[in-house]
Order: structure tokens, then sequence, then C-alpha cells
């Protein structure tokens, strides 16, 4: 049936009136909607997909995917329909979030290829990310005792010391302009951002994360108001002996390690001592490369919702740790982060507490 007449009338107007053909034409219409979306796309075609092919579409391996398909079905955060339409089903509610969070489509794009209206998925996809957010704390979670010690083993290969469990840095995500408190959310590149601050050990795993503030905030200040910072500060067997390495921008503390700042008179063993710190500090970098990279919706998020933006940055952080826990073999091409990270610019920090003493012991015993 050719419906180019169909639209044409309903731009220029009815030539008739009568409810015969009001029907007719909204019938036409209902099937030209339908007619744009694909239909079957999971039943005709994901099905034939190669495990290459599958992976470079939904950026996961889908042993995995399948897995976590599997504990929504379980979960009930899919509600079971006794009456009415058939329920959309794990496995596409699934496929349908983790293609949403690994490309850049709109949410009508991807109701269209799933084949869903568009109110379902909205519906669906922020389900979908309560029930990842629901397994945050067993996949992001401070290590043990035990684990610190393989953890300090693995970087002091690079580092020299057999103290370091993790690195630490802030990563911008892009956002449209919010509706309210703008100038908050502008970040110093120029741009509307939320901020995701990471913590990573020697696997490329978050062992903490905060996100959500906005974008104008320095990384000290984003620090102090993490609950890292009131666990550590709180409690003094947190870190026991450990600490974590962070850029210039943050203060020197017990348990945070910042480089020498390079005022043009470093000694040395200084240089040596920030270059070995670059090199190893940099993981958490490399972690957010891959991050984006993979879940490439964090490279812009569309969404004016905030709150939603924030539990999808953190819902893609607890799909990356699986993903590496898992060691999952997906081949992901790095996104540049230069320009979504704050450049080492020291601030006069507010943060409490601020001292050398374990920077210099710690130089110290390097060098020796």
């Amino acid at each position: 049936m050719d419906l180019l007449p169909v639209i044409i009338n309903l731009l220029e107007g009815p030539e008739t009136s009568g409810s015969s053909s009001e029907s007719s034409t909204d019938s036409e219409v209902e099937e030209y909607a339908r007619i744009v979306r694909i239909e079957g796309y999971i039943e005709r075609v994901v099905v034939n997909y190669s495990e290459t092919t599958f992976k470079l579409h939904f950026r996961m391996h889908k042993l995995i995917v399948y897995q976590l398909a599997s504990r929504l079905e379980n979960s009930g955060f899919i509600p079971v329909h006794e009456h009415g339409k058939m329920k959309i089903s794990s496995e596409k509610a699934m496929l349908m979030t983790l293609w949403y969070l690994g490309n850049t489509e709109s949410f009508r794009q991807v109701s269209d290829r799933f084949d869903v209206s568009l109110s379902s998925a909205h519906r669906v996809i922020e389900r979908v990310l309560n029930c990842i957010l629901s397994l945050r704390t067993e996949y992001i979670k401070w290590p043990t005792q035990e684990e610190t010690e393989v953890i300090s083993k693995a970087f002091a290969t690079k580092f020299g010391s057999q103290n370091v469990i993790g690195a630490i840095d802030g990563c911008h995500v892009r956002i449209r302009r919010p509706k309210n408190d703008q100038d908050s959310y502008i970040n110093r590149k120029g741009y509307f951002s939320l901020l995701i601050q990471g913590t990573v050990n020697s696997f490329r795993q978050f062992i903490d994360v905060y996100c959500g503030e906005p974008g104008s905030l320095h990384d000290a200040r984003l620090l102090r108001r993490s609950s890292l910072y009131s666990k550590a500060e709180n409690n003094v067997n947190f870190f026991g002996n450990k600490y974590l390495l962070g850029d210039s921008a943050y203060p020197s503390l017990s348990w945070l390690v910042p480089p020498f700042k390079d005022n043009g008179a470093l000694s040395n063993n200084q240089k040596v001592f920030n270059f070995k710190h670059s090199s190893t500090r940099i993981i958490v970098e490399h972690v957010f490369r891959l991050l984006k990279g993979r879940f490439r919706r964090l490279q812009h998020l569309e969404n004016l919702n905030i709150n939603i933006c924030v539990k999808i940055m953190m819902a893609c952080c607890v799909l990356h740790n699986i993903c590496e826990s898992k060691h999952d073999n997906t081949v992901i091409e790095p996104y540049d982060i230069s320009s979504d990270v704050n450049s080492e610019i020291p601030l006069q920090s507010d943060v409490k507490n601020v001292t050398r003493h374990r920077r210099e012991q710690i130089f110290e015993e390097m060098f020796s």
C-alpha cells in the first residue's frame, strides 16, 4: 500500500469528514508507524549473530549478557503480567539496555530497533538500570585485608612501594544543559557535566565510585564530599598502612599521596618518584578510557533527568567491574578522555589534616 497519499492528506487536512474516513486514516497511520520498527530483531537477527558480531554490537561477551538476563528474570524488576499484553522478556530488556548504553542512539531509535513503544523503552531501561545497581555492593567493594596484599604487590612492580592499593581520579561526563542551577554544572572546559570519582585497583576494577556531583567541582572538593573521605578520616584503621595515589590536584594526606609539585627545582630522585607515581597512577585514566569506550553513552548523556544520568553512570561502572571480574575479552577501542579529566591544577585545599609526612616517608624508603 502506498502511504505517501495518506501522509500528504494528513499534512493538508482531510478532504471529507466522517467517522469512517477518520477511522481508516488512523489505522493506516498506525500501520505506517509499525512499518518503521524492526520486527523480530532479537528473534531473527540477534539469534544468528556470531560471538564476534554480538560483542561488536552489545559491547560485552554473550555469556555474561545472558547471565545478567537470567538474574534480571529472577529479580522482580521486570513485572510479570497475568493478563493483558505480553510482557517484554528479560532477554529483550537486557539487550535493549546494553544497546542503549553501548551506543549513542536516541530513545526513539532504540525503541524502533527493539519494536517497543517509546514509553516502554524508557520504563524498561530504567528498571534494568535499577537491577544492575542492585548488584553494586557485590561488584564494587572495598578490598579485604587479603585482597589488599595481592593488589599492593601488583602495584609494587611499577611504583616500588608495597602499600599502594589504588589510584584515584575524577572524570567528567557531558550532559545537556540542565533545567536548574545551570552554572554549577559548567566545568573548567566550558561544557555541562557530571563527575565520576573513581578509585581503581591494580586489576582495572573500581573499588570505590562516587558520582553525580556537578562539573564545576574541583577534584579535591569532590573527594571531600565523598563517603571515601569520611570513612578514611573517621576510621584510622580503614586504610591501615595502605594508601592511594592521586594527581597533583589532590591534597597530601596520610592515606593519599600526590606527586611532588614541579616548581622547576625538583631533585633527580623527586623526578624519578614523580615518573613512577605517574606511570602507576595512569591505570585509573586507562579505566575511564575503557569505560567510555565500552559504554559510549557516557560520552554524552542526552537525558535531562539528572537522577537517571547518575543511574546510568553508576550502572556502567558496575557493568565494567562485572566484565573485568569475568575476564571479558571484548575488544574495546579506548575513548580519548583528555577533555574529560580535570587538569592537574592544585587547589588551595579546604581538606583538613593536610600533611606531607606520608609522601616524604615513602620517598625516603624508595631512595634510602
